[in-house]
């Protein structure tokens, strides 16, 4: 019985962290970079500038909304679990749009 219930808390908990995650977010692209400012009990920026931005996966929903992920970072946990980040725009809107903004920054 516990597994059931711990299994239906992450089904519903997952995706309301996804929403959370997403609606403390902003995203801001220049000509020169992009950023993420998260804000929540902190303010987060992440700068990416776009000779070094590359983008890694695209993540898209049938409704065209999706994530971009531009960095995947992994790293060993307290027991050495492998724990994977990934680091990127998340619930974007128009997701394909926005990857052809981050590719040709220049041409839009």
């Amino acid at each position: 019985m516990p597994a059931v219930v711990i299994q239906f808390i992450l089904i519903v908990l997952i995706p309301f962290l996804n929403w959370l995650e997403a609606v403390q977010s902003v995203y801001v692209i220049t000509n020169k970079r992009a950023f993420i400012l998260k804000v929540g009990l902190s303010k987060t920026v992440t700068s990416f500038f776009f000779p070094d931005l590359r983008v890694v996966l695209r993540r898209e929903n049938k409704d065209g909304s999706g994530d971009i992920i531009v960095y995947i970072h992994q790293s060993k946990d307290y027991d050495g679990d492998t724990v994977t980040e990934e680091i990127g725009f998340k619930q974007v809107r128009n997701v394909k749009t926005f990857e052809n903004i981050l590719r040709y920054p220049n041409d839009t």
